[in-house]
């Protein structure tokens, strides 16, 4: 059975907006959303089984004495190491997991629904591919703000040994798109309609209005769908 880990990359020391992963979306701090979405992908995951083909954890790496360590350790697992390297960290991550596939989610993007993840995992499971995504610009459309990506240990491991430019070390597996070794096996997940101009991650405080009202519009046909139709009968997508 193959493990997938989940692994959050996250950091309070944005140069735009710092800390802005702490700041409220609805009734929660914005990594707990995205936390959130995380685990509920994992427990989906380990519920269906995918016929005992992988089960699945989460994770967060950060840089090294950013205070995100203190606040959310009882949360997730937690990787700390060099805040430039950013692939560095999810190598080490991977290998202290004993992770198969690695599934890499940022956690500025409150609103990826689980599914989105889920999706992403059994495929590269099923298919065993060593890249799957929905970011790459030449065939995107996805929002901006539902970016997955599922990597293979051993592809993982090319990308740390790989890597030599600031940019593939911060962008994890840029090298993965632009230049990858010939075995590569690469899926990409494509749309029905093209969303790739709408923006729903979080870089500025404008984003953060934006995904503000989204949510809270999305929570009130929630809350009045369970109205109707009881808890058991309300499902997300």
């Amino acid at each position: 059975m193959s493990i997938v880990a989940i692994i959050i990359q996250a950091r309070s020391t944005s140069t735009r907006f710092p800390n802005k992963i702490l700041e409220s979306v609805g009734t929660r701090p914005m990594l707990k959303c995205v936390i959130d979405n995380c685990k509920a992908s994992a427990e989906y995951i380990n519920k269906i089984n995918m016929n005992k083909r992988a089960t699945a954890l989460v994770a967060m790496v950060v840089p090294h004495n950013d205070p995100i360590i203190k606040r959310w350790t009882n949360c997730v697992p937690i990787f700390a190491g060099s805040e430039q390297d950013v692939l560095a960290r999810y190598v080490q991550a991977q290998k202290e997991l004993r992770a198969d596939y690695v599934c890499r989610v940022t956690s500025d993007c409150p609103m990826l629904p689980p599914y989105i993840i889920s999706k992403h995992i059994t495929l590269a499971v099923m298919n065993e591919y060593d890249y799957v995504s929905n970011v790459d610009p030449r065939f995107r459309t996805s929002p901006d703000g539902w970016d997955c990506e599922v990597i293979s240990s051993r592809m993982l491991e090319w990308l740390g040994q790989n890597a030599q430019t600031p940019e593939e070390k911060e962008h994890v597996t840029l090298k993965a798109r632009t230049d990858p070794p010939p075995w590569i096996r690469h899926g990409v997940t494509i749309g029905f309609y093209d969303l790739a101009d709408i923006k729903i991650s979080v870089d500025t405080t404008d984003d953060l209005e934006k995904v503000r009202n989204e949510w809270a519009k999305v929570r009130t046909k929630v809350d009045t769908a369970l109205e109707y139709f009881g808890e058991y009968n309300v499902h997300r997508f």
